[in-house]
């Protein structure tokens, strides 16, 4: 779903739709591919979403067709410093720590 709005308040509306993904002031097909105007990870098809009852909400593409192994080390994630950081102001409440941690970089 894409919705060209410059209100935050008509962004937040969409938000609260039941979508795999909004996309917001881009263009719809190649935005939602991903990887041209966005974050989004490029994608091989389209995925509607679990709601529908597939697999996936996220963009399908190679690393969801394979069988990957992988081993993890120690990383820590400096976007969640920020976030620890933050919930330890009683004046700050959980929708700003989401947005803190969700914003687009």
């Amino acid at each position: 779903m894409v919705v060209y709005a410059n209100d935050e308040d008509v962004v937040k509306d969409f938000a609260r739709l039941e979508a795999a993904r909004i996309l917001v002031n881009q263009p719809s097909t190649q935005g939602a591919i991903g990887g041209i105007f966005n974050s989004l990870r490029a994608s091989l098809t389209l995925a509607c979403g679990t709601g529908a009852g597939n697999m996936s909400t996220d963009n399908i593409s190679t690393e969801h067709l394979l069988n990957i192994h992988r081993v993890a080390r120690l990383r820590p994630n400096t976007r969640w410093g920020n976030v620890r950081a933050i919930t330890l102001d009683s004046g700050v409440n959980a929708e700003q720590v989401l947005e803190l941690y969700n914003r687009n970089y």
